[in-house]
C-alpha cells in the first residue's frame, strides 16, 4: 500500500461486495435500493459518474453520481475511515464535478442524513452550501417493496 498512487475508475458490478462493505463502514443507511440488482441498474444508467477511488487494488472511496441530463446528484460518498482527511474524498468529488461539467450539468445536489454531521462538515469544507429554500419529500408507492435493510 505504501507509495501506491490513488487512482479513480468507473464502478463495475464486480466491485459491488467491496463497495457495499465500504458503505457499511461509512455508516450509511442502506436499504432495498442498495441491492446488487438495483445498483447494477444505477451503474448501467450512469456509467460515467459512478466512481471508485483505489490505492493499488483496494477500493478506499466511492461516490455514486447520477444525473437526469439536467441536474446531477450525489449519493453514497464514502472514504474508508483509515484513509480519511487525506484529500481522497475531495479528489473523487473533483473528478465527478469535471465529468458533470463535460456533460453540461450546471447544478449538483446531495442528500445528507441530518444525523451525519461529519458528512455535512465535509461538504461545507469543499464548498457546498446548505439550502433552506427547499425540502425533500418522498413517495413510496409500495411500502412492502421498500425497506431500510435489504439483506
Amino acid at each position: 500500500m505504501r507509495g501506491q498512487e490513488f487512482t479513480i475508475e468507473k464502478f463495475s458490478i464486480t466491485m459491488y461486495e467491496r463497495v457495499y462493505k465500504l458503505w457499511e463502514l461509512g455508516n450509511l443507511t442502506l436499504g432495498s435500493s442498495d441491492t446488487k440488482e438495483r445498483i447494477q441498474k444505477v451503474a448501467e444508467r450512469n456509467p460515467e459518474t459512478f466512481l471508485v477511488g483505489k490505492i493499488g487494488e483496494e477500493i478506499i472511496a466511492v461516490v455514486m453520481g447520477m444525473h437526469d441530463g439536467f441536474r446531477g446528484y450525489i449519493y453514497h460518498l464514502v472514504v474508508d475511515p483509515k484513509f480519511r482527511s487525506k484529500g481522497y474524498g475531495n479528489r473523487l468529488m473533483q473528478e465527478l464535478h469535471a465529468i458533470y461539467t463535460q456533460l453540461g450539468i450546471l447544478k449538483i445536489h446531495v442528500l445528507i442524513e441530518k444525523r451525519n454531521k461529519q458528512v455535512q462538515e465535509f461538504y461545507d469544507k469543499v464548498g457546498w452550501h446548505k439550502r433552506d429554500d427547499l425540502m425533500i419529500m418522498s413517495y413510496i408507492p409500495d411500502n412492502d417493496a421498500y425497506s431500510r435493510n435489504p439483506n
